[in-house]
């Protein structure tokens, strides 16, 4: 790609994630809250077969798999409401 392409497809993505950060977002606090009632560390939830670099990930707010927040509700014994929440944009 030339730089004028590059730097629309940046545009583009800079503008999608601004349209989807002013929607709302989802937040992984509860997962933290819960792990830390369960106590249970990211540790554990590697020595139970979860990613390091997937906790990682929710950590810092990626998108991650439905797949995922399967597994963490079957590793922590919770519910999807124990692992995210959606957190509306304050007008």
């Amino acid at each position: 790609y030339s730089y004028i392409k590059m730097k629309s497809k940046i545009t583009v993505v800079f503008q999608y994630r601004y349209m989807y950060m002013r929607c709302g977002m989802i937040s992984y606090d509860p997962l933290f809250e819960t792990m830390k009632k369960k106590h249970i560390s990211s540790y554990e939830l590697e020595k139970r077969g979860f990613s390091r670099s997937t906790y990682y990930a929710l950590k810092h707010g990626k998108s991650v798999t439905v797949n995922t927040i399967n597994q963490l509700c079957t590793i922590l014994d919770c519910d999807v409401s124990d692992i995210m929440k959606y957190v509306k944009e304050e007008s």
